[in-house]
């Protein structure tokens, strides 16, 4: 997938998978950064997706399966950090991106090496995911929410690892 065209027919199919599914809302999280090989800027990148996306919309209406669909940029954490992907969540924020996320290698790269990302993001209101709690626990879940702010992690599931039994049910940990 390095070509618009190539972007734009994937992005198409998975709202055509996801109507077919039943699915009225979904959210194609991918990361731009890995589509340039060929020279498409990240910005190509995500218009092609976006184009994709309201093709597949298009598509699925017309033939009777209404679905909203919106991408989430994500930058990956195993690389130098880097805010451009950020930036491009704000630039197409109103142009079918509804957030950023940071994925990957979770262990020996905390989520607060993307700081600045996450801080240009609060100041544009721009909503953004974590990926924290499945490689390195909960100490990750802790720096997603705390440092850097998130109000959404993706996975968290050793957050069980936080839960203990009561009398009355299950409570959260510190």
């Amino acid at each position: 997938m390095q070509t618009a065209d190539q972007l734009r027919r994937v992005a198409r199919e998975f709202v055509e998978d996801q109507a077919a599914d039943g699915v009225v809302y979904a959210e194609a999280r991918w990361a731009p950064e890995q589509h340039t090989r060929a020279g498409l800027t990240p910005a190509q990148a995500v218009e092609a997706v976006r184009d994709g996306l309201a093709d597949g919309m298009a598509g699925c209406a017309a033939s009777g399966r209404p679905i909203v669909a919106q991408q989430i940029v994500t930058s990956m954490r195993h690389t130098a950090p880097r805010t451009d992907i950020a930036e491009l969540a704000v630039r197409y924020r109103h142009d079918s991106v509804c957030g950023f996320d940071i994925a990957g290698a979770e262990d020996g790269y905390p989520p607060s090496l993307h700081l600045a990302a996450f801080d240009l993001l609060r100041r544009q209101n721009v909503p953004y995911t974590i990926h924290a709690g499945e490689a390195f626990g909960l100490p990750s879940i802790r720096e997603a929410v705390s440092v850097c702010g998130a109000t959404r992690i993706g996975h968290g599931a050793r957050l069980v690892e936080d839960l203990r039994r009561t009398a009355s049910g299950w409570e959260l940990g510190d």
